[in-house]
């Protein structure tokens, strides 16, 4: 069966479809995607987005800017076979009114709340997008080189710039969301959503040592488009994120044009987005304690005979890849880059919505 996961963000004007092969639940085969392909959007008013090839099955367009109460299609032809998707309408997404966290000693929740005076939405979807502050479990302050002379390999030891220290101590780290997260209010005498849960992060992961931020995203769903992403929520828990193997059909809004018997996965989501963040410091989160994270399962080894004026140590080639964090008179401690260079697991540009 094809498989095609479409969105199109009508705030940001971005569009992408996914399309692939499903395959059985016991397959160990990897994805099959489709290329080739040609896939365009088509307003109810006569408008075309063309949607380029990237690579991996994906087509993307970023011009789709549409107004409150439009309606747009999707149309894809791969060889012979074309499908099309019921029109769907470009609605309003309430703001969010607040995202709030409750801190303990195991962790951090994050929680948002929303509401529509209008009592129209009824159907929400969020998505969230976390950034934070983390060091390297090690100060690398020398750097230890090594060079032929001859028949010899010699080797020097240098003090790193602070620029260099800094660039290597402390990064960011970024994580999406990939869990399906829903709310409702339809069973509510009013269209209130209050300290719907997003997500807890574990002391473990060492997200709030320094500084954390989370973009929240939320977008308002139709009925069916809920039914939809609540079905797959159900058949996805265990099985890892939505782009996985499937074990059971679900009722799409795209059809095969001819065919209209044949089986399609995925779904057609038009949508408006709004967006709150908010930071948390370490001050804001009690006193716990950690585990397993970076910092826990470095070492550091010291290793003897280190002669830092000549340069040259019997025991040179145990140093091999890794960072030299002190020097002594006749030995050095040193442990592997990834504990000494932060920016091996993460980035150190400040990213442009950052506060100090």
């Amino acid at each position: 069966m094809i498989v095609i996961e479409a969105n199109v963000n009508g705030t940001t004007g971005e569009a992408s479809v996914v399309l692939s092969i499903s395959k059985p639940l016991d397959s160990e085969d990897a994805t099959l995607y489709i290329s080739g392909a040609d896939v365009y959007l088509q307003s109810e008013a006569g408008a075309n987005y063309y949607l380029t090839f990237q690579g991996d099955g994906k087509y993307i367009a970023s011009n789709v800017y549409l107004d409150y109460g439009d309606e747009i299609q999707l149309y894809v032809a791969v060889g012979n076979r074309q499908y099309m998707s019921e029109y769907e309408e470009f609605i309003k997404t309430p703001e969010i009114d607040s995202v709030t966290f409750n801190a303990d000693t195991d962790g951090v929740q994050v929680f948002v709340s929303t509401h529509d005076l209008e009592n129209q939405t009824l159907y929400y979807k969020w998505d969230y997008f976390e950034t934070w502050i983390f060091s390297a479990a090690f100060t690398s302050s020398f750097v230890y080189d090594t060079y032929p002379n001859g028949d010899l390999i010699l080797s020097s030891i240098s003090g790193r710039s602070r620029s260099q220290i800094d660039s290597m101590q402390f990064c960011f780290k970024d994580h999406a969301s990939t869990q399906i997260i829903l709310g409702t209010s339809e069973n509510l005498s009013q269209d209130i959503i209050s300290e719907n849960e997003l997500l807890f992060s574990s002391h473990a992961e060492g997200k709030f040592k320094y500084r954390y931020s989370v973009l929240v995203k939320q977008n308002a769903l139709t009925k069916r488009s809920y039914d939809y992403w609540s079905l797959l929520r159900s058949n996805t828990e265990d099985l890892g994120s939505i782009f996985d193997k499937q074990p059971s059909n679900f009722d799409s809004n795209i059809r095969n044009i001819s065919s209209p018997d044949e089986g399609v996965l995925g779904y057609f989501s038009v949508f408006s987005e709004t967006q709150k963040r908010i930071f948390i410091d370490a001050a804001d989160v009690p006193e716990h304690e950690t585990s397993e994270t970076l910092s826990d399962l470095c070492t550091a080894e010291l290793l003897a005979y280190f002669d830092p004026i000549i340069g040259y140590s019997p025991l040179s080639a145990e140093i091999n890849s890794r960072y030299i964090v002190t020097v002594y008179d006749s030995s050095g401690l040193v442990s592997s880059p990834i504990c000494c260079d932060c920016r091996f697991t993460g980035y150190y540009e400040t990213p442009d919505f950052w506060e100090e």
